[in-house]
């Protein structure tokens, strides 16, 4: 393991490496989960591998689709937040308070995993509102290109109160 070698600078100086003190909790998010999501006939599978340090990039919710999320280490949880989606040509992943009709791409609102302590068989995680976004609850998210509406060139575009369980 890289952590345990030592290296020594062209001037003598010894370096010893070290791991990320935040990599274990970060680490024990990668991997295969299960996607249901309220009106989905059945799961899907998704994963999570490290795209830099403390971020997630999630594939399979949609072909094709690519999201990233973030490792908050304070609180040991991942956060999926609006992002502009690679290759929409201008849709974004928003959240979307599914309850009512509300979404926003507004810079930093998401939602924060949070452990289903009922769950006994295993990991599994719930999304909740981060509590950025004002009046608003986002419990969902739905893809969407400004000026044009719901996007769905990926296939699904509704994403709604979504349970990831570790695989």
């Amino acid at each position: 393991q890289d952590a345990d070698k030592s290296y020594n600078t062209p001037a003598g100086e010894k370096l010893t490496a070290r791991t990320d003190p935040d990599y274990a909790g970060f680490a024990k998010y990668l991997g295969e989960y299960e996607l249901k999501c309220s009106g989905w006939a059945n799961g899907r599978t998704v994963t999570f591998t490290q795209a830099a340090r403390n971020q997630y990039r999630i594939t399979g919710m949609a072909p094709n689709l690519t999201i990233y999320a973030t490792y908050d280490a304070a609180k040991d949880r991942f956060e999926i937040k609006t992002q502009k989606l690679e290759g929409s040509g201008g849709a974004y992943l928003c959240v979307w308070d599914s309850k009512v009709g509300n979404l926003s791409w507004g810079n930093g609102y998401g939602m924060y995993s949070h452990r289903n302590e009922s769950y006994t068989a295993g990991d599994q995680y719930t999304l909740v509102d981060n509590g950025l976004w004002g009046a608003f609850t986002s419990y969902s998210f739905i893809l969407w290109k400004p000026g044009t509406g719901e996007y769905k060139s990926f296939g699904d575009s509704r994403f709604t109160e979504p349970v990831f369980t570790k695989k």
